[in-house]
């Protein structure tokens, strides 16, 4: 089996070279699947990652679910810790933080409690088909996702390149319950 370190940099390198013409219409793709979700529609909060450029992007889900009337939280990287922060309009409301990642402007070290969330979108470089997930090696969503109460569902967003038969884990890494792919 590959090392963490070897299958991040062969994935990064797929998405990197990734056309933007494909990478839009997969996107397309698995936004239809992610609304279709049961878990989508029975939630009320929902923590979404804000997409980099290589990601599979989370701005029309972020959009069509505030649209919706549901609450939306994103992450916001204070030191080592990932906090969640409510947001009402994406556009308005983000700005550049750490690693370059979007996050909520001028936002107070008060958290959004992340026992209120219904449903977590959570990023990786890799996931498996069983869920579990290969991130950017900073342990972010590790370390939040291990005090998550089982009753808050995990959703991994993957293109099918980003899909592995076997990943290394540790009992460090935390699965996500579904993964969507195109």
């Amino acid at each position: 089996m590959k090392t963490k370190a070897e299958i991040r940099k062969a994935i990064s390198a797929k998405l990197d070279n990734h056309e933007p013409k494909v990478k839009g219409e997969k996107d397309k793709i698995i936004e239809k699947r992610f609304l279709s979700l049961a878990e989508f529609k029975q939630a009320k909060v929902i923590a979404f990652y804000v997409s980099l450029k290589t990601e599979v992007s989370t701005e029309a889900l972020i959009d069509r679910a505030l649209a919706t009337g549901k609450r939306v939280v994103v992450p916001v990287i204070v030191g080592d810790d990932l906090r969640l922060s409510e947001i009402k309009d994406r556009k308005a409301e983000l700005a550049e933080g750490p690693y370059g990642i979007l996050q909520p402007a001028g936002v107070t070290q008060k958290a959004f409690p992340k026992a209120k969330i219904d449903l977590i979108v959570v990023p990786a470089l890799a996931f498996t088909e069983s869920g579990s997930r290969l991130g950017r090696g900073k342990g972010f969503y590790d370390r939040f996702l291990k005090d998550l109460p089982g009753s808050i569902k995990k959703v991994g967003l993957a293109y099918d390149l980003q899909i592995t038969e076997d990943l290394p884990t540790t009992p460090q890494d935390i699965p996500v319950d579904i993964v969507i792919t195109n």
